[in-house]
């Protein structure tokens, strides 16, 4: 069944500061999590673009334009209570890293893939200390218990919001090592985009473009986008 559309709901949008950091107001009102927490911030420049999307919103809410508003509920919901759990779910993504799994044909998609996976395999054995295993076809590839836990230092070295914000960018992407090249510097948002999309890229190329799928890529562009934006203000 689909969600009741939101209509929206007020007029003013501004940023206050409180405490240490920074609100976001609708006609006065701080606004809050799912969980009732107050959604504050260091930043004031996420502030501000926080309030930019809420002020983007025209008749009716789109929470698909909120991306920034999910990921701050996230780091206060779900990630300050869950810290354990949500680093150990990321390290999982580096048993079964998208840029280790290659394809064994066309030789069109083992190259694309070669292109944009080999550096960061080689960026990740050196500036990470996690050399990872590549393989093709669909076996499992195991991977050297030293390089998990070296990519679990790196992953908890994150505090909560940005954690919220690699989390994101992680399973966007669904590979913990361009959402670390992100959070690093190592990657732009565009590179990394590329990084992820080269399954799906050769495929479009291959039987053409299809609406459902594009809007899907779009919707995860934006939230991509809102990720790498709070890596950015947050994390560098």
């Amino acid at each position: 069944m689909a969600k009741a559309e939101i209509k929206r709901f007020y007029d003013d949008v501004c940023v206050k500061p409180e405490g240490a950091g920074f609100t976001v107001c609708l006609d006065g009102k701080p606004i809050k999590t799912p969980a009732g927490a107050l959604a504050l911030v260091s930043s004031k420049k996420l502030a501000d673009a926080l309030a930019a999307e809420w002020d983007d919103q025209d008749e009716r809410i789109d929470p698909h334009a909120l991306a920034l508003t999910r990921i701050i509920n996230s780091s206060l919901d779900h990630v300050g209570p869950h810290r354990e759990q949500i680093v150990a779910e990321l390290t999982r993504f580096g048993q079964s890293d998208l840029i280790c799994y290659r394809a064994e044909g066309p030789a069109s998609l083992v190259q694309r893939q070669a292109l944009h996976w080999q550096p960061l395999l080689e960026w990740a054995s050196d500036a990470l200390k996690a050399p990872l295993e590549a393989g093709a076809g669909v076996q499992p590839v195991i991977q050297p218990a030293a390089s998990l836990e070296a990519l679990r230092d790196h992953i908890a070295q994150h505090d909560d919001i940005c954690l919220a914000a690699l989390h994101q960018a992680v399973s966007l992407c669904g590979s913990l090592i361009i959402g670390l090249a992100l959070s690093s510097g190592r990657l732009t948002e565009a590179e990394a985009w590329a990084a992820a999309q080269v399954d799906e890229d050769w495929q479009l190329e291959q039987w053409g473009d299809d609406d459902e799928a594009a809007r899907r890529a779009q919707d995860r562009q934006t939230a991509l986008s809102a990720a790498v934006f709070v890596l950015e203000v947050c994390c560098s």
